[in-house]
């Protein structure tokens, strides 16, 4: 498998574990998402409350145009740092909290 092949692979792992993701979230979590415009120059930035979250009809929209997301509470990333790390990275899944603290992933 070319890398070019591998890299759709895990962006679309990736994309699919973030849309999940959304349907995990607490009162307390910060979360914000980003999407792109139609011409895919601008990223559109939209924070995501507890009522989208409780609505899952809002929030369709999202998780068919996410294109990057912004994780702020420790609850939620060790959450999202689990599901990614099981699918994308060797050795499985680690919410240790210096893992949580230090993911970084954009979806391009």
């Amino acid at each position: 498998m070319d890398s070019n092949t591998q890299r759709t692979q895990v962006v679309y792992a990736a994309k699919l574990i973030a849309k999940e993701f959304l349907d995990t979230l607490n009162v307390d979590d910060d979360v914000s998402v980003y999407t792109l415009d139609s011409t895919g120059a601008q990223l559109i930035y939209e924070k995501v409350s507890l009522v989208e979250s409780q609505t899952q009809v809002s929030l369709l929209r999202l998780k068919e145009a996410i294109d990057g997301i912004i994780v702020s509470s420790a609850a939620a990333k060790a959450n999202l740092t689990a599901g990614l790390e099981s699918v994308l990275l060797p050795g499985g899944f680690d919410t240790s909290p210096s893992r949580a603290e230090n993911l970084k992933v954009t979806l391009l």
